[in-house]
């Protein structure tokens, strides 16, 4: 008799491997079927191809009660919606008071300060960021060593997380499930429609501390930089990304990740 699977309950009718989510299964089967990709229907609201348009669709099909007062785009609940208005109202927005990072929800914040405050801090002892639990830590080392565990089974692509590779996935199924509630254009991340959504109220939020100029993503405001006041820039650690003035402080610093190297 055939062991069921309580993890994985998700079965491959083809090669019999488990998934833990459905769409992890759906994913799966497009690499027995390679002509799947020409199999994608085309939404005729938001132009989004995909294999599964009947799914896509409950995107614009399902009720939207929550109107936002500064773009009039409608949410299903007062949850998306009071997340949507943050993205508008600056103030909305929940400050660190130590380093003035800024977060959507007051959660997050706590977790954050704990940071600040040394509770549960544990830092890398390579580049000296602090975490909250040993698998953030565990995960974070990752960078530093390279290690990618998580590979695209279409494209072999790896990453450091199964979340980023679950993310990854819908690039090959063509799914965006995220909504532009101004244009109705999808995108496949959140943050994708937060930092689209500052096309419609004109937000800038990286302005460069030495000149007017201000832009939507941080590169386009690190290139800025580098191209106009590059004269002014400090010195950088090619590893960790540490920024020093002097170039010696830089020297000094590196002999950190030398030494880490040494004694591997």
């Amino acid at each position: 008799m055939e062991k069921h699977n309580t993890e994985k309950p998700f079965k491959c009718s083809v090669c019999s491997w488990f998934f833990q989510e459905s769409y992890e299964l759906e994913s799966h089967m497009a690499m027995h079927a390679p002509t799947s990709v020409d199999k994608k229907r085309r939404c005729t609201i938001c132009g989004t191809r995909t294999v599964n348009l009947d799914k896509h669709m409950k995107i614009h099909t399902v009720k939207r009660p929550f109107q936002c007062t500064f773009c009039n785009g409608n949410f299903v609940n007062q949850h998306q919606l009071k997340k949507h208005v943050a993205m508008h109202v600056e103030s909305k927005f929940y400050e660190c008071s130590v380093c003035k990072e800024k977060f959507l929800h007051s959660d997050y914040l706590k977790q954050h300060i704990k940071i600040h405050t040394n509770e549960s801090r544990i830092d890398c002892n390579i580049c000296n960021k602090s975490f909250l639990r040993d698998e953030e830590l565990n995960s974070h080392m990752k960078s530093h060593t390279g290690e990618r565990p998580y590979a695209c089974e279409f494209c072999g692509k790896a990453f450091l997380s199964s979340y980023h590779l679950k993310r990854h996935m819908k690039s090959h199924t063509g799914e965006k499930e995220f909504l532009c509630s101004v244009c109705q254009k999808a995108f496949y991340r959140a943050e994708h429609v937060k930092r689209h959504m500052m096309t419609h109220t004109g937000e800038k939020p990286y302005g460069c501390a030495i000149c007017p100029e201000a832009f939507i993503r941080s590169e386009h405001l690190k290139r800025h930089m580098m191209k106009h006041h590059s004269s002014l820039l400090g010195h950088e650690c090619t590893i960790c990304h540490e920024v020093f003035h002097q170039a010696n402080d830089l020297d000094v610093h590196m002999q950190v990740h030398n030494a880490t190297d040494l004694s591997k």
